[in-house]
């Protein structure tokens, strides 16, 4: 028996401009998460007739405040180190001699309630490689007992390079076996159609854009080996709307639905969507000498700040390990900085002046 995992894969895609004087462009390895990456969506609603279904070759889409209502709550996915995860789960994600299952970073999940049966503290597994990127497997505690689960084959998100016209299908399967008790599998197809490009109106800011659609199918099987019985759940089908932009690691939007119904939107987060800002609990300046932003004051090493321009592109990002922040390589202009403490974000702007 095998099994697979699901798990909504965060991915960076462009699309060319409708001027025929720009080539289309392709997404590869590099636009990829990786290691280290801080990946933030906010959570909104659809209004009235928004229409997020329309698509094709040089479509303009426009959402704003007519179309959608932003929240202020925020996704937040830290993309972990797999040295940094449990070593009984490196054993099955950290080793050069398996490059099918060879992982690139993990995401950690306290729990997941799948329905039939619930994983916690669990961590799935990310490969990011020229020629694809995939979930290769995932960790987790089942009743008590930590088990790890390669994919066999892999849920290969994308294949790579993508492009406008692209299309692609991906089986897989994950198996959790816990001794002694039973076992949890997945089964899984996940298509997808890189079906438009164009330019996305959001909140009016235009960012140049591919649409992609997702369409995954999934059964879950669990067997109770005391009883020697299994039972099979068929999930609803699940399809992602997503468009897709080179400036930014998450979709600049994606609308998800579950049985033909919308069940979630998400929107690009970073400091120009978050509202109700707050006085930063630490001193910080610009210096134009040092090309570095200076700290003082009660600022900590576990606090994560992020860069952006004035286009809400994220230029720089890391955590407050030192009183200061080099920014040599960093272009003149204004720009919004932000550092996110305990489910808190804090900003400011300062400018870079020219040399």
């Amino acid at each position: 028996m095998k099994m697979l995992i699901r798990s909504s894969a965060l991915l960076l895609m462009a699309a060319f401009p409708v001027c025929s004087s720009f080539a289309q462009v392709e997404i590869t390895s590099s636009d990829l998460p990786d290691a280290g990456d801080l990946l933030i969506q906010e959570v909104a609603t659809l209004n009235g007739d928004a229409d997020y279904l329309s698509t094709g070759a040089g479509t303009t889409w426009t959402f704003g405040a007519g179309e959608l209502t932003l929240t202020g709550t925020l996704n937040e996915t830290n993309c972990l180190n797999v040295s940094s995860t449990p070593l009984i789960y490196q054993a099955f994600f950290n080793a050069a001699w398996d490059p099918e299952h060879d992982s690139d970073y993990a995401v950690g999940i306290d729990a997941l309630d799948l329905g039939t049966i619930t994983l916690e503290d669990a961590y799935f597994y990310y490969q990011n490689r020229p020629d694809r990127y995939a979930i290769t497997g995932g960790g987790a505690t089942i009743m008590g007992i930590p088990t790890g689960a390669q994919g066999d084959p892999v849920d290969v998100v994308y294949n790579l390079p993508i492009q406008f016209g692209d299309s692609d299908e991906s089986y897989s399967e994950l198996l959790y076996e816990v001794p002694t008790l039973g076992a949890y599998q997945t089964q899984q197809t996940r298509s997808n159609v890189v079906d438009g490009w164009g330019t996305l109106n959001l909140f009016g800011e235009s960012y140049e854009v591919l649409r992609v659609r997702t369409v995954i199918n999934a059964i879950d099987s669990i067997y109770i080996e005391f009883i020697q019985t299994g039972t099979t759940f068929e999930r609803p089908e699940a399809v992602e709307y997503k468009w897709l932009s080179p400036d930014f690691k998450v979709p600049v939007l994606q609308v998800n639905e579950t049985a033909g119904v919308v069940t979630q939107v998400l929107v690009k987060g970073g400091p120009a969507s978050i509202t109700g800002q707050e006085v930063f609990p630490f001193t910080w300046f610009f210096h134009t000498g040092e090309e570095t932003i200076r700290l003082s004051g009660a600022y900590d090493a576990t606090d994560r700040f992020m860069l952006h321009d004035q286009g809400g592109r994220l230029v720089a990002q890391g955590y407050l390990a030192s009183a200061s922040i080099p920014l040599h390589d960093v272009a003149a202009g204004a720009y919004l900085f932000s550092v996110m403490r305990h489910g808190q974000v804090f900003t400011g702007r300062f400018v870079k002046p020219v040399n």
